[in-house]
Order: structure tokens, then sequence, then C-alpha cells
């Protein structure tokens, strides 16, 4: 039996390649700034689980779903190499599907997962197709929501959003419209649209 707020899984998927080395910086802080607003907020309705995992040379599940805890205490995003595309499905998928199950053990009603895909979309085009398949099939089918940052691949974006996806304006923008998206999200999931300081991708 339920007995207080639903759960909101919400997995913050990070591009930690190569091709992102230069931005490290500006993705912890837009990160920490999310996950403030997500643990600190008195307006929401549903109590968040959020998730954060890391993309570069192998995928790494960097804050596990479920209860909060202190954004300071997130690492540098060290890792290096190729976007390990298949990995990280593999690692979100089955993440998501713990925090679902646990929920459902405990009694919890979950509502449909969301996930907020933060890279330039430059994989390869295997690892591209690959990623859409699994997303796309149970028992996660998550909502995926590109945010495209720096030298963006926006039909590779396109091709694996759900439900839309934007692009920052500059790299200034990211840790504004990250926290809005989350925002948005934990408070009224049918209504998420492109924040201030970001656009929609081409094809949505």
């Amino acid at each position: 039996m339920t007995t207080d707020r639903a759960r909101q899984p919400l997995s913050l998927v990070l591009d930690t390649s190569s091709s992102m080395a230069g931005l490290r910086q500006e993705l912890v802080g837009a990160t920490r700034t999310a996950l403030e607003w997500a643990w600190n907020s008195s307006l929401l309705a549903v109590r968040p689980q959020v998730g954060v995992i890391a993309t570069g040379g192998t995928a790494e599940l960097l804050v596990e779903h479920g209860e909060a805890f202190d954004p300071v205490d997130l690492e540098d995003l060290g890792e290096d190499g190729p976007a390990d595309i298949d990995g990280t499905i593999t690692l979100l998928a089955d993440e998501v599907e713990r925090c679902t199950v646990d929920n459902l053990r405990t009694g919890h009603r979950t509502l449909r997962p969301w996930v907020l895909l933060v890279t330039d979309g430059r994989w390869g085009r295997r690892d591209t197709v690959a990623a859409i398949d699994r997303l796309n099939a149970p028992p996660t089918r998550p909502i995926v929501y590109p945010v495209g940052v720096g030298e963006v691949d926006e039909t590779t974006l396109a091709r694996v959003a759900t439900h839309g996806g934007v692009a920052v304006n500059t790299l200034e923008d990211l840790d504004a419209v990250l926290a809005e998206l989350v925002r948005s999200i934990l408070l009224d999931p049918d209504r998420v649209s492109p924040p201030p300081g970001a656009r929609s991708l081409e094809g949505w």
C-alpha cells in the first residue's frame, strides 16, 4: 500500500568522453546545481530518485538512484576516451529497473522514469542504433530527453530522443538550463519545454 509521495526516477547521464573534455567544469557545476534544487525544494509532490551516470571510457554509476546525497560529494568527472554508449545503456536500464522494483516491493507508486542525456551526441553509428533499440525496449522504457552541449550532432540526438530535446545556446547557459529541466520534470513532467538559454533540437 502506498504510504507517501510517488517516486520519480530521474537519471542524469553525463557524456564524459574525449569529445567533451573541455566541458568538465561546466558539467560538474551544472549537475551540482540541479541536484541541490532537487533535494532541497519544498515544492515537490513527488519524491525524486535522482541518479548520475558517466559515459566516458567505461560507464560508471556516480550517484545511485534513491535518497538525497550531498552534491558537494560529486567527484570531478575525470574519465576520458570514447563514449561507452553500450555500457551506459546497460547500466542505466539495470539501475532504473532496480529502483522501480525496490519501489514496488516497498509499496511505493513509481512514475515513468526520465533520462536527461547531457552530451554532444558524437557517437559511432553502430552505438547509436543499439542505444535507441535498448532504450525503447521493455521493461525500462524511460522518457529520454537529450541536452546537447558543445559541437552538437543534432541528428543523433533527435533519433535517440523520445519526448523532444534541447541544445544549450552557450556553455554559460548549461547550469540554468539543466536545473530548470530537473525542476520542470519534478514539478510537472507533462509540461516540460525548452527553458531560456536553450533551443529545441532540429527534428523536434
